[in-house]
């Protein structure tokens, strides 16, 4: 509610408290606790008395409940119903009789009350006032503040404006105002205007009350404290004008639905009873039922039914979080929503104008997507569907004429424009079928190129690609999928980053510079373009070089003394560090031309020690032959028959060396022959267990290789990675489903050529 519609009620009310008429007529104080708290119920009394003291109040019940309050044996002196209706508010009905004068008042009143936003309520009431002989009409109203939030509803639902939002003023002060009994007849009666405050003092609830009651012949003060001594139960006490024979002190227990308030009052020297029951469901029970339904709009798509759900869910109950996340969620798409509303229904009118009418009813069924009952678009889709059906065909050319253009996109919208308005027209869901099935094979090539993207981290090129997939095909779900990978590996990435700077760093100490290396070459794997990376291994490079330098000479004078295994081992360390060292290769292959008749000596020395059943002298020269040649496929054959000859100890011994060597096959086959022989091996079960990991984790490397290459419409290649998976794992079904999607391509191409 603007402020300045405030600053108008208090206008209003203010210069009642200043009117006098003739005769007090207002001392009955209807309900116990009101009597308790120092005879007034312009605040802190939340029930239906509120018609007499302020209507505002009203608007804070959110149930609906009956009160009965007796100030006198055997009399029944106030009765009242309110009833809770949201959004509207809260409307109540009250009876009184009081005990003023000999003959006594009878006193009739409606009310009504409603929250206008997080602080404000306002309210009015209508009385009948029956004093005999007169009787007489009267009227009230009433303001409340009373700041309160709740933290899950979110800063832009729960935001108090100025020094409302203080610490010290919200969810603690409550402020009240009231003109009760302003005669709409010419009778002359004392109204009364209260105002009224009260501050909870203590986090557990300990508040002091006060009001000011301004009327004619007396102006009164009222005083009181509420003091919780458990969650349902209050004591409270008042005084009113400072007399001490004017106090009161109660007590008021809640249970369930049950609320009794018990008062002793020294003036009256009896005690009185008041008591509500909450009629009906609990409010906490009718807000999940409106969640509910608001769960289902929005499961539904139709966001301003969910919305509208979920708010009454919060006026029975603004404690459901729940309904509190879609009321957050919705609040801003549905203004956005509106002004798409807007949009589409002016340009449904326009089309309209121009008599392009599937055009225009396009617009409103488009608007019944968003608001399923919105009114005007429902029957101005009544109103046109006549000309609809005649327009039809027209547009059906036009779609046909722009998909043969190759303007898929275009094409699309007119088809689809069409079945939204006629779901029965086959041709055009024919032509949708073709254009949806060339917009995938569209989407489908964007999505493998950012796959390839992907796999090379290049994150930024690889969510262009599956954001372009996206646009062709919005729900394409694997594109949805490593965007949001992309999203959380983004997020990981910095915290890896810091991680391997720090253990470069560490390396570089230690002048361990090719493991310092490493880290930085990992760095740039996660991001390509960080340029710490990229100087720290220039500068590494050249350390890297001297050591390299050093190693050469090592093994030249190894290879010079004949002692080709050791020579070879540096060389390939060396080619490890720097894979296109020309000195490194050189010496590989000169190693190998030399050791060429090794392994054939080796092989027929392990064959005449086999025949001999010299066993563990023919696994030394077979294991020597395979050093020299580790292709050599006799040696192979001939080293699996020597370990079917060796006892379980010395398998197992030769198989972890073929695992430690990270030749995993011909590890899980040694393996495998030690579980023949002994089925319950420990040792062979766990290792067997590593290798097949090992080999998942070579065939995954394998696997992405042949995507990364495919993206790079290098499909040859490609096949050859998806081959060395398939060698691993026959049945991996990425690789066999690439291989076929890159023989076709090749294929397609060749027909080109």
């Amino acid at each position: 509610m603007n402020k300045s519609i405030y600053l108008f009620l208090i206008i209003i009310l203010i210069p009642f408290t200043f009117l006098y008429s003739q005769e007090n007529l207002l001392s009955f104080s209807p309900g116990a606790k009101s009597i308790g708290i120092g005879r007034t119920g312009v605040i802190e009394v939340y029930n239906s008395s509120a018609v007499f003291w302020n209507p505002a109040v009203l608007g804070y019940i959110r149930n609906r409940q009956a009160l009965v309050s007796i100030h006198q044996p055997y009399h029944l002196n106030y009765t009242g119903y309110s009833h809770f209706i949201p959004p509207a508010g809260t409307v109540a009905i009250s009876i009184a009789h009081t005990d003023i004068g000999q003959e006594g008042v009878e006193y009739y009143g409606v009310g009504w009350g409603k929250k206008i936003n997080n602080y404000f309520y306002a309210g009015i009431s209508l009385n009948n006032v029956i004093k005999d002989p007169d009787n007489w009409m009267t009227t009230g109203i009433g303001i409340l503040f009373k700041p309160e939030t709740y933290s899950h509803l979110g800063k832009e639902l729960t935001k108090l404006p100025g020094l409302l939002d203080s610490p010290f003023i919200k969810n603690r002060l409550t402020f009240g105002m009231s003109i009760q009994n302003i005669p709409l007849t010419d009778t002359y009666f004392d109204h009364q205007t209260r105002l009224g405050f009260s501050y909870k003092i203590t986090r557990e609830g300990l508040k002091f009350v006060y009001a000011h009651h301004f009327q004619r012949e007396k102006d009164t003060s009222h005083f009181g404290l509420i003091f919780p001594i458990q969650n349902n139960v209050n004591f409270f006490a008042g005084i009113q004008d400072n007399q001490f024979n004017q106090t009161a002190l109660g007590t008021e227990i809640r249970l369930n639905n049950f609320d009794l308030n018990v008062v002793y009052d020294y003036e009256l020297k009896r005690i009185i009873f008041s008591s509500s029951v909450q009629l009906g469901q609990p409010g906490k029970q009718l807000a999940e039922e409106e969640y509910q339904k608001a769960k289902m709009a929005y499961d539904n798509k139709d966001n301003i039914t969910a919305l509208t759900y979920s708010r009454r869910a919060l006026d029975y109950d603004p404690e459901h979080y729940k309904a509190a996340e879609i009321v957050n969620a919705l609040s801003s798409i549905i203004e956005q929503d509106k002004e798409k509303i807007k949009v589409l229904l002016a340009s449904a009118d326009n089309f309209e104008e121009k008599g392009w009418f599937v055009n225009a009813a396009t617009k409103y069924m488009q608007v019944l997507k968003i608001d399923p009952g919105n009114k005007k678009a429902q029957k101005s889709l009544t109103r046109i569907s006549p000309k609809v059906n005649i327009h039809t065909e027209r547009l059906y050319k036009l779609g046909v004429t722009t998909y043969e253009n190759d303007d898929l996109s275009h094409a699309k919208e007119i088809f689809e424009s069409i079945l939204l308005v006629r779901p029965d027209h086959t041709r055009s869901k024919q032509y949708l079928e073709k254009i949806n099935s060339l917009l995938f094979e569209k989407a489908e090539n964007h999505f493998f190129t950012g796959l390839g993207y992907y796999s090379q981290r290049q994150f930024d090129q690889a969510e262009k690609e599956f954001n372009l997939a996206l646009e062709l095909v919005p729900n394409y779900s694997d594109a949805k999928d490593y965007l949001e990978r992309i999203a959380g590996e983004r997020k990981n990435n910095i915290n890896r980053i810091v991680l391997l700077t720090k253990e470069a760093q560490n390396y570089e100490n230690r002048q361990l510079w090719y493991n310092a290396k490493e880290r930085y070459q990992q760095i740039l794997e996660i991001d390509p373009n960080n340029s710490m990376a990229q100087e720290k291994i220039q500068k590494l490079d050249v350390e890297i070089g001297k050591i390299v330098n050093t190693e050469i000479v090592k093994g030249e004078n190894l290879y010079r003394n004949q002692q080709y295994p050791a020579a070879q081992q540096i060389f390939q360390n060396i080619l490890r560090i720097q894979p296109d060292n020309a000195n490194a290769r050189r010496y590989i292959y000169l190693i190998n031309e030399k050791t060429s008749g090794k392994s054939l000596k080796y092989y027929e020395q392990a064959q005449t020690l086999f025949q001999q059943e010299n066993w563990n002298a023919s696994l030394m020269a077979i294991d020597s032959a395979l050093q020299v040649n580790p292709n050599y496929t006799e040696a192979v054959q001939l080293k699996n028959k020597i370990l079917n000859m060796l006892d379980v100890e010395q398998m197992l011994a030769n198989a972890i060396s073929e695992f430690r060597k990270q030749n995993y096959i011909a590890a899980m086959e040694h393996f495998n022959q030690i579980l023949v022989k002994d089925p319950q091996n420990i040792q062979a079960l766990t290792y067997l267990e590593q290798c097949q990991l090992r080999l998942n984790q070579q065939v995954d490397e394998y696997f992405n290789k042949g995507i990364e290459l495919y993206s790079k419409e290098n499909y040859q290649l490609a096949i050859r990675y998806w081959q060395k998976a398939l060698e691993i794992n026959p049945s991996h079904k990425g690789s066999i489903e690439y291989t076929k999607r890159a023989l076709d391509r090749l294929k397609a191409l060749k027909r080109l050529e």
